[in-house]
């Protein structure tokens, strides 16, 4: 395969750990056939991520399609993710108002979410615009450190309402 100068260029500023990333895209099809297919961890189904190097326009994991098999999800997480947003002192983390709210079914209910935070071990729950826009829809903000996150993850994750998907919590970065 020929690769263009634009292309070249690009892979020479992704990073070792990026290159020996499990890719969706080296998947053989009967591992495909075999298991699950479920949101992409690396860009949260959007296609792309901003945790990709600056000149890739498509998600370096699941290739731009926002979906990868279960145990793919899985190995990435415990590879990457978890292992750089779990090992962090104290910091405000929201849960996202995702798309499986648009379902008339699923409530983001801030009472029962906040409980259950409160309960794993969050503090200072409080509810926020997402993106400090007035326009966004509210969404839990709260206090956690590397050691309860998980227990927050897991006891989200518990909950009706995250059972088919799994909840997605991102570190709260905007004022």
């Amino acid at each position: 395969m020929k690769l263009s100068q634009k292309e070249r260029i690009g892979m020479k500023k992704i990073s070792e750990d990026e290159q020996n990333k499990p890719s969706f895209l080296d998947t053989p099809q009967s591992e495909l056939d075999s298991g699950r297919i479920v949101q992409c961890p690396h860009c949260n189904g959007y296609g792309s991520s901003f945790k990709d190097p600056k000149d890739v326009n498509k998600c370096t994991l699941c290739g731009g399609g926002g979906l990868v098999p279960d145990y793919l999800a899985e190995r990435y997480e415990k590879l990457f993710d978890n292992q750089k947003m779990w090992n962090k002192d104290i910091c405000r983390y929201y849960l996202d108002n995702s798309s499986i709210f648009d379902n008339p079914s699923n409530v983001y209910d801030f009472g029962l979410f906040a409980t259950t935070i409160k309960d794993a071990g969050g503090r200072d729950i409080k509810p926020e615009n997402a993106y400090g826009w007035n326009n966004q829809p509210e969404v839990v903000t709260f206090l956690a450190d590397g050691k309860t996150l998980p227990k927050i993850k897991k006891a989200l994750d518990s909950l009706d309402v995250f059972k088919k998907w799994g909840c997605i919590i991102r570190e709260k970065d905007w004022e």
